[in-house]
């Protein structure tokens, strides 16, 4: 289930300061955050509903034919490409402004020299 929810605080740090931090430096990923976080938050609540309760979002019809209900459903395929989209943006923004406060090439270098090599 963690895979599923995006695990939106866990990949803008590990403390409330650092998350914040990262948000006021980077203001535009704040409604991304919010729009997944939500996300995050409902698809585990649906993953629990449908285990328990598999009539509850049951659809009529072959079982493979429901998994591929994106195919059939003009809709759905939008919400789906918009939900992967925001992601996709995210995660580039995300590493963007990783890389942007604390690149990695200073800290390589210096574990270069530190292994002897």
């Amino acid at each position: 289930m963690s895979f599923g929810s995006f695990e939106i605080p866990h990949l803008l740090g590990l403390s409330w300061s650092a998350q914040t931090a990262l948000l006021r430096q980077n203001p535009w990923l704040v409604p991304l955050v919010i729009g997944l976080g939500l996300l995050g938050l409902l698809q585990p609540i649906l993953l629990l509903a449908i285990t328990f309760r598999p009539r509850l979002f049951a659809l009529p019809g072959d079982g493979v034919c429901r998994v591929r209900i994106p195919d059939r459903c003009p809709r759905a395929r939008r919400w789906v490409a918009a939900i992967l989209a925001c992601n996709i943006v995210f995660q580039i923004g995300l590493a963007t402004a990783r890389l942007t406060s604390d690149p990695w090439t200073p800290r390589r270098s210096d574990v270069h020299y530190q292994c002897g090599e």
